[in-house]
């Protein structure tokens, strides 16, 4: 029976990569199959389809690249990066040492390390692209977002207390757990920069009486990052290929499972 769980329990897994292969391949066909759109365009067409048929009725998948306008761009807590999107994490990692007894009597001492999060938060903030034809809205929620990796470093345990500092950041610390030891504390943050080029793929639509890119009503495609077009596809094909690799590999391994469960019979 441990033969047949653990082949198909692999090919669970090898299906769910398939799965995730198949996305990512999808993803790079359609950034592939859309064209750069201007934003002189865009408000061209959805103002001739106002006029039309009203206002509200405009939604298509647009593409553009150029550089996003904020009046009040977010800082990041650690770094204080000026930024439109940021998600900070600090964690405590600590040990403690385990004593056990097995079934004979015999008592072992181990020394476990683990880790629990101090604080976290994630930030975004609307703005607009101009890529030097118009500018347009952008609401970023719902967007796979690339972001630039401001602050990943770890720093020891300098004698307790009942708050922690990191640049003009503070953050209250519970009391620790009986027994375990803090070794130290990382942090990390990462930021979609105010000042860089971004690439867009994403919904035009007019609902509200406002033209803006954001997250599709319906299934699709909704993308924002500051690395370019050719690159997104480049990384999106290489992880489809690793995927469908990982799949055909557990799927031969859930094989493998039910034909040594059927010969042992176990």
């Amino acid at each position: 029976m441990t033969f047949f769980i653990l082949g198909g329990i692999a090919i669970v897994i090898g299906l769910a990569l398939f799965l995730a292969s198949r996305s990512q391949a999808e993803h790079a066909f359609i950034l592939k199959s859309s064209k750069a759109d201007n934003v002189k365009d865009i408000v061209s067409l959805q103002s001739h389809i106002a006029s039309e048929i009203g206002s509200g009725s405009f939604r298509e998948f647009v593409e553009v690249t150029g550089m996003p306008v904020a009046d009040s761009p977010l800082q990041s807590e650690l770094s204080g990066t000026p930024c439109l999107y940021y998600n900070m994490t600090v964690t405590r990692e600590w040990e403690e040492t385990v004593s056990t007894t097995d079934d004979k009597g015999n008592k072992q001492t181990t020394t476990q390390r683990g880790s629990d999060i101090v604080s976290s938060n994630t930030r975004s903030i609307n703005f607009f692209l101009d890529d030097g034809t118009g500018k347009i809205e952008i609401r970023p929620e719902g967007a796979q977002i690339d972001l630039v990796k401001a602050v990943d470093t770890f720093q020891p345990e300098e004698g307790g207390g009942t708050k922690l500092s990191f640049g003009k950041a503070t953050f209250e610390l519970k009391s620790n757990t009986a027994g375990r030891r803090t070794l130290g504390y990382r942090y990390q943050e990462y930021v979609l920069p105010a000042n860089q080029r971004l690439f867009i793929f994403g919904e035009a639509s007019d609902g509200g009486n406002s033209l803006r890119i954001s997250r599709p009503e319906k299934k699709g495609l909704f993308v924002i990052s500051h690395l370019s077009k050719e690159e997104i596809i480049q990384r999106s094909e290489g992880s489809s290929k690793f995927l469908k690799i990982a799949s055909i590999i557990f799927a031969l391994l859930g094989v493998g499972g039910f034909v040594l469960g059927i010969f042992s019979g176990s």
